[in-house]
Formats: C-alpha cells, structure tokens, sequence
C-alpha cells in the first residue's frame, strides 16, 4: 500500500512512548521515553508521504517539544480530542468544550467530592490548571472558569480510583463522556469529543485517506473503533485487544515500527 494514502493516529502515553529494554535504544522526551526504532518509524512512514497525527489526552499546550523529536504531522489532537491544533497557525483548527460548566460538574459530584484528592482542568485555551484537596475549596477553584476543555481526577488508590470512577459515570453519563485513560486517572469532558471524534473529524477534511489508529488503554477504544483499521501495543488492556486487527510488540520495543511495516506491506 502506498504510504502516502495513509493516516496513522497515535496515542502517546503507552502507544507512542515506551521504555526500551535497553537504554541505547531509548530517546529520552521531556514526558516520555521512545524507542528510536519508533522515531525511526515515523520518519520513514512521514518521508513516504503519510499523515502521522498524535491523539493524546495531553493539553496541545504542552507537546510542542515532539516536534523536535519525530516528524508528526502539524495536526496535534489534544485534550481527549477535543482539541486539534495546528502547530503552522499556532491555534486551534477544532475545539468542543463540555456543554457542563465546570460550576454544574461541582455541583453534579457534590455527593463525593469527600472522595477525590485532586483534579485538573484544561481551560478553552488548552491551558491545565490543577486542584489539590486543602489547598481551596473545589467550588472556588471550578468558579474561576466559565468553560472546561476536560475535567480529569486523579487518585493512586486503586480501590478509590474504582469509587470515584463508578460515580463519576453515575452522575455525569447522561452530560458527559466519562473515561480511564489509565488505572488513576478518570477523564470527563463532552459527549461527542474524545478520540473517536478526532478520527470522524479527520476523515471528513481527508475522505480519500485510510485512517489507521492505534492504541493501548479504554480511552482509545473510540478512536480504534471509527478507524479503517486499528492496532495495539502487546502492552495494551485486554479489552483494546479485543478492538484491533492485529497486536504488536509492546510500545518499549518497536510497536509503532511494526504497525508501518505492515501498512507498507499491505
């Protein structure tokens, strides 16, 4: 297959980055580690002509630094998808804040705020602002916006992590997306965003391009599942495995690197 009719989108945190088994393949980022048979990868996907896009749950804010690492395409999808920015304008192409104002989601979880230790928003221009519980009142801190790209919280208990999650999707479900992106952080921002909203976006402007995703945790489960083709990392959940065409080697040792040998094979 020709390259160049091809889109991959990537996760970043346990997709795209991994820690290889050995340091001299590892090209150290400033929030991750990467193989450098995967920045390999994408320079030989990018210089055949392919699309390689990073759909992350990370603000765009924050990830201009990859650009000085691999040659990612100059669409950045951020915040869950709600956000796509392109780096060439310096702004937003694509923005879907939640439709709940982050006053209503204090007001949605007040039956267990007693529960969560520490939560951040990501504002309308990608910026994150964090909470930590005793440092002020959660309903001071969520008063200070009037619009939230995402609100994730965040708990290393994994027995409370489950709690706060299991509520989360009780109050919010009917006004919101509520997903893991990983064992301690729950992410909630609006229906209709998240990362299958990138890929939907992303085939409306490119119809002709073979939108490929990959991904390893629950929140990729979207993007996977309204991609042409989907693959995972051998690192990703038994349920994103249960999504994908075909599982590679895990994210640390050349997932990314298998996922564009099998397109060019194709």
């Amino acid at each position: 297959m020709n390259l160049s009719d091809i889109i991959i989108c990537s996760d970043f945190d346990g997709t795209l980055t991994g820690s290889p088994s050995s340091a001299e393949k590892t090209v150290v980022m400033p929030l991750g580690r990467v193989n450098t048979e995967t920045v390999n990868a994408v320079k030989r996907f990018a210089d055949a002509g392919g699309k390689f896009i990073v759909v992350s749950g990370r603000s765009p804010a924050s990830m201009d630094f990859l650009y000085d690492f691999m040659p990612i395409d100059d669409l950045f999808a951020g915040a869950n998808g709600s956000a796509i920015k392109s780096r060439k304008r310096g702004c937003l192409v694509f923005s879907r804040p939640m439709k709940l104002a982050p006053l209503q989601f204090s007001e949605k979880i007040s039956g267990f705020l007693q529960d969560i230790n520490e939560l951040h928003l990501t504002d309308a221009d990608t910026t994150v602002h964090r909470w930590v519980k005793g440092e002020e009142k959660l309903n001071s801190f969520l008063t200070r916006f009037d619009t939230a790209l995402k609100i994730i919280a965040i708990e290393h208990e994994p027995s409370t992590m489950k709690k706060i999650y299991e509520n989360l999707k009780t109050a919010l479900s009917e006004v919101c997306e509520v997903e893991m992106s990983c064992p301690f952080i729950a992410e909630c921002f609006d229906k209709g965003a998240g990362k299958g909203g990138t890929i939907r976006y992303l085939k409306q402007i490119y119809p002709d391009k073979l939108v490929v995703a990959a991904g390893d945790y629950d929140n990729d489960a979207k993007m996977l599942q309204a991609a042409d083709m989907a693959f995972c990392p051998e690192n990703a959940s038994p349920e994103i495995k249960k999504l994908c065409k075909k599982t590679f080697r895990s994210s640390g040792e050349g997932f990314i690197a298998d996922v564009v040998d099998y397109l060019e094979k194709l």
